[in-house]
């Protein structure tokens, strides 16, 4: 039903947006860290850096297991937020395309 018995808009319509995008500009950084180091390699080098900052044990130092670590991280990050991006873009995209494409029918009146 589009509205109610005095012609105003029911307040307590569901919302119906479809939302392609996986993250926002706030859940970013702790959804894609918590992702990336669910992968085994990842957690395995986190876990080395770990042992690498007590001295007694380390073998080289804390700099050499980092370095690598922050790149792989950094560099799957910025992939993983353009590949969200496009994504949630090319999606914009088709909707308008498809909403300007297409004839209208009587439940767009509402």
């Amino acid at each position: 039903m589009c509205s109610n018995k005095d012609g105003r808009r029911d307040v307590h319509e569901k919302d119906n947006r479809i939302h392609t995008s996986k993250y926002n500009i706030l859940t970013f950084l702790p959804i894609n860290l918590f992702e990336q180091f669910q992968r085994v390699a990842n957690a395995y080098f986190l876990f080395l850096l770990i042992l690498q900052l007590i001295p007694e044990i380390s073998s080289l130092t804390w700099f050499t297991t980092i370095v690598p670590l922050v790149l792989v991280v950094t560099m799957t990050a910025v992939k993983d937020a353009t590949d969200d991006y496009v994504t949630t873009s090319l999606s914009l995209f088709t909707f308008i395309n498809w909403r300007q494409n297409r004839q209208p029918t009587p439940t767009d009146l509402c």
